[in-house]
């Protein structure tokens, strides 16, 4: 089976992973996704030291991932995949490596870090939901204490 685990360095998400961890078998596909949304600042507006900033972050949550992974045995060639995408649009890129890889199943966190965008877009999770080809299921995972 081929898992995707969505993952934006919360609590949340790496909850969602060691859920994808417990759910899965070792032979199943792991992928990793992390998104960086791109900056369109003015063009007098320097930000290439805080794009430097969010890949190194971007970077660490991975690493932490692997590190989860390699943990519950998933040490063979093949089995976890990382993909740091660099987008405007978290949910359209989410969506795309779905359809791409032909994800069997997404597991994510019933919370993350977007706070106001959440607020006037719509969760990520939702959209999902919504868009996700048929044959993908989406697994939102609620941690223990969260509201």
């Amino acid at each position: 089976m081929k898992v995707m685990v969505a993952l934006d360095g919360s609590e949340n998400a790496y909850h969602a992973l060691r859920r994808a961890l417990e759910l899965t078998k070792p032979e199943d596909s792991l992928l990793l996704v992390h998104t960086v949304e791109e900056m369109h600042p003015a063009p007098f507006m320097d930000v290439s030291g805080v794009m430097d900033m969010m890949e190194a972050r971007a970077k660490k949550i991975m690493q932490r991932a692997k590190t989860m992974c390699t943990a519950q045995g998933r040490r063979r060639e093949g089995q976890v995949e990382e993909k740091i995408a660099f987008t405007k649009n978290t949910r359209e890129a989410l969506l795309h490596q779905i359809e791409k890889r032909e994800v069997e199943l997404v597991c994510m966190g019933s919370r993350g870090l977007s706070g106001v965008s959440k607020a006037l877009l719509g969760s990520t999770s939702s959209y999902l939901l919504q868009h996700a080809p048929a044959g993908c299921s989406i697994l939102v995972i609620k941690q223990d204490g969260a509201s």
